[in-house]
This record gives structure tokens, C-alpha cells and sequence, in this order.
């Protein structure tokens, strides 16, 4: 359907039309009103002033679900960290501490550290700093 408002001819979709007066029980012209109103092509005050009372009481915000940075910020400050559970690796544990041994033992190195018991050693060999990093691979499964 074609309307003409403000020396515009607009094309209303006669299916939209044809939605507004069935879910509303309305008349055609009162159709086409609600659709340019709804197109923000007329202003409606009633429902500019609602509008506006809907973003003043901070509703949106919590249909949206959506939180102030300060709110969030409270809530980060307030909560509590979950420590991280090491599962125990003995047999890292005893390949590192065979590594500790073998090179304190040894006449060219110097600074054996063990800087993670299940993972890293750092030392110098020949004046030449090094550092381990033992890993573990997983058996692929078949």
C-alpha cells in the first residue's frame, strides 16, 4: 500500500498491514499509523514519553542483562580466587632430581637450580646458561 506523509510516498507492506489490525483489533487507518510510528516516521508523544521513562529506570538494562563497569568491578573485588590443584608427578619429580644430581656433579656446571620441582631446572654449563623444560607426552589412544 502506498501512503503519502509529509510529500513522501512511503510503501507500507501490505502484510504488516494486515499483522497490526489482526493483532491488534484495529482498524486500517489505525494501522497504518502504529507502522509509521513504529518506523519512527510520525512521532508518537504517549510513546516517546514512554520510552523515555523505560531508559530513566535502568529496565533495559536489566532485561539486557547488561551490568555497569563499577558493578562488575565490585563483584571481581569480592571474589575469591580458586586456587589450582597440581595433580602429583612423581615420576617428573625423579627425572628432575636425577638431572639436579647428575649436573651438580658434574665439574663444567655451576648453578644448578630446580625452579619447578615437576618441570624446569636452569643451570650453567661451561659459562653458557641453560634451562630444561621437561614435558611429558600422552600415549595416543587407539
Amino acid at each position: 500500500m502506498r501512503y503519502e506523509i509529509n510529500g513522501k510516498r512511503k510503501n507500507i507492506p501490505d502484510i504488516d498491514i494486515q499483522k497490526i489490525m489482526r493483532g491488534l483489533q484495529v482498524s486500517q487507518n489505525e494501522a497504518i499509523q502504529i507502522w509509521l510510528e513504529d518506523e519512527g516516521l510520525i512521532i508518537n508523544p504517549e510513546q516517546e514519553n514512554l520510552n523515555q521513562k523505560a531508559q530513566n529506570s535502568n529496565i533495559l538494562r536489566t532485561i539486557h542483562g547488561a551490568i555497569s563497569e563499577k558493578v562488575v568491578n565490585k563483584r571481581m573485588a569480592g571474589a575469591t580466587e580458586k586456587k589450582k590443584t597440581v595433580k602429583p608427578q612423581p615420576d617428573k619429580e625423579h627425572i628432575i632430581n636425577l638431572l639436579r644430581v647428575l649436573f651438580e656433579g658434574h665439574e663444567n656446571a655451576d648453578n644448578v637450580v630446580v625452579e619447578n620441582p615437576t618441570k624446569i631446572l636452569t643451570f650453567t654449563y661451561n659459562g653458557a646458561p641453560y634451562k630444561i623444560d621437561l614435558t611429558a607426552t600422552r600415549t595416543k589412544k587407539s
